[in-house]
């Protein structure tokens, strides 16, 4: 099932911060948490998580994860 459109929600205290969190909502009105991050290290739009898979909406995260680690 596709993520038909996503948000990103980010912590709402900004004295101590916290991860961000993309969430997405599928295709049959369901909510799906995606993965957290931090957005000083990651950035992400919701026009590329939608029309992706849960999973593949994983997989991008994990691809960026490895790329940031690694530069």
């Amino acid at each position: 099932m596709k993520i038909k459109t996503a948000r990103i929600e980010h912590p709402s205290d900004k004295l101590f911060g916290g991860p961000s969190k993309a969430v997405g909502v599928m295709e049959d009105g369901t909510e799906e948490p995606l993965f957290r991050f931090y957005s000083d290290e990651l950035s992400f739009t919701t026009g590329e998580l939608e029309g992706l898979t849960a999973q593949e909406a994983r997989a991008l995260h994990h691809r960026k994860d490895v790329g940031y680690i690694r530069s």
